[in-house]
């Protein structure tokens, strides 16, 4: 009896740890006290007994109180490291131009995009089909949680574990199809993978629920601060793009944001685009209201083709995307160039995210913003090289 109650003790004098050195002090006078009692017969091994139930008891009160106080931070420590009021999934899609494009870019997305609203959460979604490119991109991206096609390659479903360029050559597309109707379609499928994703890993609670969606291309390259639509409900249903020709009938399509509730539209895209142009059923879709001039064709049926799948065009009838909301400070929109890495030796290649569709439309009513300035192809030329 005497050693399992010294055993007990010893037990209770751990747990009475948390009451700090009063308490093990406690515990060493009385253990003194008791040891002198255990040989006064069985009336003062009873009371033993009955102080060591006691002490007990007084543990479990001393400890439950920082117990229940302990308990709810410790599970809402881990979480908020990463979810906050409202969280920006950026869905990062097209062809890789060149390691320092890709750093380049994901630089200026950390500081126009996610320091000036620190107070969201962040995830990246990244669909290049490049593996080594994904896999520098999501270096570069550091903390901020990232996931690529490389990565959930064995979780793809039948649809979307397929190359796309493996995909269109069995869609049996029509010859008049030609480069840009391609590579529109090659657009809308990385897209597409993109957003399944960003569904998957908020599915499998890997990432938390978006409340935004940034849709960019891996070449766009931020030369300003780029002010994020407000925060939303979950069910509300809003897209946005820093410009639009409503007259034309033309959506920029190299930057998009979406609520959660809206965000699925850019996955179903694709599906609906190739099914139409597999079809021949787009000789009933609507014509961008100005002469379209295609460069990569001068055939009527190509012209009327590209016309129906111009990627801006496209994205203004399925989407019709509300202005690009304004900063406190004025800032509107949309400012960066594309950019490329040049050749061993070479200066990087910068162009005006607007100049294709300047020329495609030069006789519409449209307004385009202003090109870029010297300065900011300098600091993006800068950015670059900063990074070799």
């Amino acid at each position: 009896l005497t050693s399992e109650i010294r055993a007990a003790e010893a037990c209770t004098a751990v747990a009475l740890a948390g009451a700090g050195p009063l308490g093990l002090v406690h515990v060493g006078v009385r253990r003194r006290r008791d040891s002198r009692s255990t040989r006064r017969g069985p009336s003062a091994h009873r009371e033993l007994r009955i102080y060591m139930r006691v002490r007990v008891r007084v543990a479990q009160l001393l400890l439950l109180p920082l117990l229940l106080i302990a308990l709810p931070l410790w599970r809402r420590a881990p979480a908020e490291a990463t979810v906050a009021s409202s969280v920006v999934a950026i869905e990062i899609s097209g062809a890789a131009r060149g390691r320092s494009s890709l750093a380049a870019t994901a630089a200026a997305l950390g500081s126009h995009v996610m320091q000036p609203a620190a107070g969201r959460g962040f995830t990246v979604l990244v669909w290049l089909e490049d593996a080594p490119s994904e896999a520098f991109l999501e270096s570069a991206f550091g903390r901020t949680p990232t996931l690529t096609r490389l990565r959930a390659q064995s979780q793809l479903p039948p649809d979307l574990s397929t190359p796309t360029d493996a995909l269109l050559a069995a869609a049996g597309l029509p010859e008049a199809l030609g480069r840009v109707e391609r590579n529109t379609l090659r657009m809308l499928r990385k897209m597409a993978g993109c957003e399944w994703l960003r569904r998957h890993a908020e599915a499998e609670r890997a990432f938390p629920s978006a409340t935004l969606v940034l849709r960019t291309r891996p070449d766009l390259l931020l030369t300003a601060p780029l002010p994020l639509p407000p925060t939303l409900p979950a069910s509300a249903s809003a897209v946005y793009a820093p410009w639009h020709c409503a007259s034309a009938g033309l959506a920029f399509d190299q930057l998009l944001a979406a609520t959660a509730a809206s965000a699925p539209l850019l996955q179903r895209l694709f599906g609906e685009a190739l099914a139409n142009a597999s079809s021949g059923a787009l000789a009933s879709a609507p014509v961008p209201s100005v002469a379209f001039s295609t460069t990569t064709s001068s055939s009527s049926s190509s012209s009327s083709l590209a016309s129906r799948l111009y990627p801006e065009a496209l994205l203004w009838r399925h989407l019709r995307p509300s202005p690009w909301p304004c900063s406190a400070a004025g800032s509107c929109g949309l400012r960066g160039v594309l950019a490329a890495e040049g050749e061993a030796g070479e200066r990087p290649l910068l162009r005006d995210p607007w100049a294709k569709l300047r020329e495609d439309f030069a006789r519409s009513a449209c307004s385009f913003p202003p090109p870029p300035s010297p300065g900011e192809r300098e600091s993006a030329g800068a950015a670059m090289r900063g990074t070799m």
